[in-house]
């Protein structure tokens, strides 16, 4: 007969045959398994047996072949039947993201056998227990949801043809070596009737891990449902439930219930007792909140509130992981101070929630420069320069802020790539010219000063200028007029504008037209020496202050241009800083 005719003949048969009952495989001798497969060690072991690493002489292919170790009486009759299912389940699930089936049999002393491919690698389990495992760390968290998304999919296909699998965890999951994932322990599924297309198993009536009131899978990760024994209503939202336990462990390195005694562990399964990611993790940790909420509504205690199914599950993780980035969060009460002005931080934050404003010391004291709502974004150039703050950030009310943090800027941002040097070089420019005009500004304050006490040199002026103060403790806020009083429904009010005598100006100067830009002199010597004149005179600046202009301009203009120039800029630049924004548009 030729082959396409019996493939023909062979499959109208199997049409015509409605129900399957298979009989248990025939026994072989414990000769021809021997004379087949070569038994190089066991490699793991189970309750019910071992797993053993062969070798099929007749592929000349290296196998894992797991044993069923015969006992006594109706207890070995139940076991066998088990593994058989086991063995018939996980052979019909033909996806690549599930171990396949090679071979069921029984040698001649009773001994049950699956073989099925080797897989090389670690469990999930081994990954997220690592030391070098972060949750926090967004490259680690993303290699364990890859993970988790393709075990998503081999449970979706599953289910698809009526399987549930009842013992989702960590440890059933394993990782290649070069990215293949696998689900494992098919052994407590339990097969839906009357699904179109789905697994067949050789039996008659309930599974033997199906009977009213038994309890199935492994307490520290299982649904209520199951914990409270009612087989009967368990469905797909079982193993969502399953999925989200296996989250919680990929987020806190821990499963959802931990107790030191069975019956405390089946209570706590019974209630869905597990407590929130974040709360485990404390403050330490943080957690990224979006994917906290999808782990939580996968364990929610009644299975209505869970996701319908399990690629729902996988579409929230992977808009976590596709729509962009979620940052963990801070909450600071009325008052507080975010960063300090002066201080390192290696954070940025992002106002969720709320407003906040921005003081900067400016000649000599602290001025409200501007408030900022949900939305800004604080504290970036101090992370991207590596320099101190530049401003004092305090809340105006209560304020929720996202916490980006310097790794994430490098590794999840690619500011460690060629387009952020850009960023971090005009961060670095940005600092350095607030850092000249401080100075600037505070030698003006300075001489300022002097005119009222007694005449310094330039050399006493530079040395006498106060450093930038440090603030570690949160600043009394400023006292608001009653008709500005912060609506938080209306967002923050117009900072109150200052009296000519509040904002800085020294006096000499106040009534004094910025001069013009001066025009290139041929004179570019370094050792020109400036015209002797009042320190405040704008026509004829002070020597400190035209040797440090001229090294500035690098010698394009003349010391005394140059200074008059940086002076004139100075006094606009602090006139701009000093008085307060109008209202947001």
């Amino acid at each position: 007969m030729a082959l396409l005719d019996w493939i023909t003949k062979a499959r109208k048969s199997l049409d015509t045959r409605k129900d399957l009952n298979v009989e248990a495989p025939p026994a072989v001798t414990a000769t021809s398994v021997e004379a087949r497969y070569d038994n190089l060690g066991e490699v793991a072991r189970g309750g019910m047996g071992a797993i053993l690493k062969v070798v099929d002489r007749n592929l000349l292919r290296t196998l894992a072949m797991k044993v069923l170790e015969p006992a006594d009486g109706q207890k070995d009759d139940t076991r066998r039947a088990i593994f058989r299912e086991e063995g018939q389940i996980t052979a019909q699930l033909d996806h690549p993201n599930i171990c396949p089936v090679h071979d069921f049999g029984s040698d001649g002393v009773g001994t049950d056998f699956i073989t099925m491919k080797l897989v090389r690698g670690r469990t999930l389990a081994e990954i997220v227990h690592a030391d070098d495992y972060d949750p926090s760390d967004m490259r680690s968290l993303r290699d364990a949801l890859n993970v988790f998304l393709k075990v998503c999919d081999a449970l979706a296909f599953a289910h698809s043809k009526g399987v549930l699998h009842r013992d989702l965890k960590p440890e059933n999951i394993m990782v290649g070596d070069f990215g293949q994932v696998y689900l494992m322990d098919w052994g407590v599924a339990k097969v839906l009737p009357d699904v179109e297309g789905g697994v067949r198993v050789s039996r008659d009536g309930p599974s033997a891990t199906d009977q009213p009131g038994s309890i199935v899978g492994t307490l520290m990760y299982m649904a209520p449902e199951q914990a409270r024994g009612e087989s009967a209503t368990i469905d797909v939202r079982a193993d969502v439930f399953g999925l989200g336990a296996i989250l919680y462990e990929i987020l806190t390195q821990i499963p959802p219930y931990y107790a030191t005694s069975i019956g405390e562990l089946v209570l706590m399964a019974q209630g869905a007792a597990w407590r929130p990611p974040q709360e485990v993790c404390g403050t330490d940790l943080l957690l990224p909140p979006a994917l906290c909420s999808v782990c939580e509504k996968a364990l929610s205690s009644n299975r209505e509130d869970r996701f319908p199914d399990v690629m729902s599950l996988k579409a929230a993780v992977e808009e976590f992981l596709v729509g962009g980035l979620s940052f963990p969060t801070l909450n600071y009460a009325v008052g507080a101070s975010i960063i300090t002005e002066g201080e390192h931080g290696d954070s940025a934050f992002i106002i969720q929630r709320g407003y906040c404003r921005v003081y900067k010391y400016v000649a000599g004291e602290m001025r409200a420069l501007a408030d900022l709502g949900p939305g800004d974004v604080f504290g970036e150039t101090a992370v991207f320069a590596d320099a101190p703050r530049m401003a004092t950030v305090q809340a105006i009310s209560d304020v929720t802020v996202q916490v980006v943090t310097k790794e994430v800027f490098t590794k999840d941002l690619g500011v460690a790539s060629s387009m952020g040097a850009f960023v971090r070089t005009l961060a670095t420019r940005f600092v350095s010219v607030d850092r000249e005009l401080r100075s600037a500004q505070d030698q003006l304050r300075a001489m300022a000063e002097a005119t009222t006490t007694m005449p310094m040199t330039p050399a006493e002026v530079t040395s006498q200028a106060p450093p930038p103060p440090v603030y570690a403790d949160p600043m009394p806020l400023p006292p608001r007029a009653a008709s500005a009083r912060f609506d938080v429904k209306a967002g923050p009010q117009p900072l109150e504008p200052r009296t000519p005598t509040q904002r800085f100006r020294p006096t000499s100067l106040a009534a004094e037209p910025s001069p013009a830009p001066a025009q290139t002199s041929t004179s570019s010597s370094p050792s020109a020496e400036p015209a002797s004149s009042s320190p405040l005179d704008p026509a004829s600046p002070p020597p400190a202050l035209v040797a440090a202009m001229a090294r500035l301009y690098g010698m394009k203009l003349s010391p005394e241009a140059a200074a008059r120039t940086i002076v004139a800029a100075a006094i606009e630049a602090a006139d701009r800083l000093t008085t307060p924004p109008g209202p947001a548009e």
